[in-house]
Order: C-alpha cells, then structure tokens, then sequence
C-alpha cells in the first residue's frame, strides 16, 4: 500500500503542475483523472477486506471442487472480483470479509 500512497502523491503533484499549465494552454487532466480513478481500484483490490475475500473465496471454489452448481468452471478470485456481471456477488464476498475483520462488539 506505500507504493501505492507514493504514486498518488506524485499524480498530485503532477495535477498541481499540470493546473498551472493549463491556466496557459487550456489543456485538460483527462488522462492523469483516469490514472487517479484506477489508483483507487487498485488500492481497493489491495485492501484487507479484498484481500480476505479472495482467500475466501478461493477456498469455497477448492471446497466444491472448482465447479459451480451447473458443473461450469468457477473462475479465479482476480477474474471473478472484476467481472462486471459478478459484481454483486464478489461485493458480497467483500462485506462478509469486511464482517470477518470488524472487531465484535460486546
């Protein structure tokens, strides 16, 4: 994750250069806006509650043999986390490992 935050501190700094050029030249910061959106996906990918569920996850595909009720392959938890269609359910793997983590309360 600190390689992470010192990327994001340098596309900053970038953008505060960049904004004074384009005071100037009137350019826009598209590209650098895309790189700081995937900056967030990746640090969200990296996180301790995506991490989990990964484990998790692959451990339910390991437990049912690979194979998902209708005998198709399941795929991996890097295929599966980013497929748009699967989005609600490896959401779903997240906030069960996110509950995994959460310290009960008393």
């Amino acid at each position: 994750m600190k390689q992470i935050q010192e990327i994001r501190e340098a596309i900053s700094a970038l953008m505060m250069q960049r904004s004074s050029l384009d005071m100037d030249e009137g350019t826009n910061n598209n590209k650098i806006e895309a790189a700081e959106i995937a900056l967030d996906q990746l640090e969200d990918f990296f996180s301790d509650e995506v991490k989990l569920a990964g484990v998790m996850y692959t451990a339910y595909c390991a437990a049912v043999g690979g194979v998902a009720y209708d005998g198709k392959p399941l795929p991996s938890w890097q295929e599966f986390s980013v497929d748009p269609v699967k989005k609600k359910q490896s959401d779903g793997w997240v906030a069960v490992a996110k509950a995994m983590i959460e310290p009960i309360a008393p």
